[in-house]
């Protein structure tokens, strides 16, 4: 049983300073590294490398998701809140994987106010949480 997990980091390209890349007007770019991998074991399954001016990363989750699927299909699939959005609920559970993503918004909003099955179903399963404050 694999108990999966992904992330997402980017890497700067230049080493200029904020100061220069404005005097300039140049538009910074980073590359963009999402992966995903066996909790238990630490064994990645599947990378996805890209290359933008700016991206989010949902925006390469449905690619790293076939190719893990592919190379294992895990029980349960763990994100952390910037994967916060019902159509990858929906993608995780059309594979008959279990989903885990906290919701974006917190203790402030009322659970009806929140949109998608999914995501109130992750709102009330972990409602009790405090996240600290950033």
């Amino acid at each position: 049983m694999i108990f999966a997990g992904a992330d997402a980091t980017g890497f700067e390209d230049r080493h200029c300073t904020l100061y220069y890349t404005w005097r300039a007007q140049i538009r910074r770019s980073y590359t963009k590294l999402s992966a995903s991998s066996d909790m238990k074991t630490q064994l990645v399954c599947a990378v996805v490398i890209q290359h933008h001016p700016i991206s989010h990363d949902v925006r390469h989750f449905p690619q790293m998701l076939e190719w893990m699927v592919t190379v294992t299909t895990p029980w349960i699939f763990v994100l952390n809140m910037g994967y916060d959005a019902e159509w990858v609920h929906q993608m995780i559970r059309q594979h008959h994987i279990l989903s885990i993503i906290p919701v974006r918004k917190r203790e402030d909003c009322p659970i009806y106010r929140i949109r998608g099955r999914y995501r109130k179903q992750m709102r009330r399963s972990f409602d009790c949480i405090t996240y600290p404050s950033m």
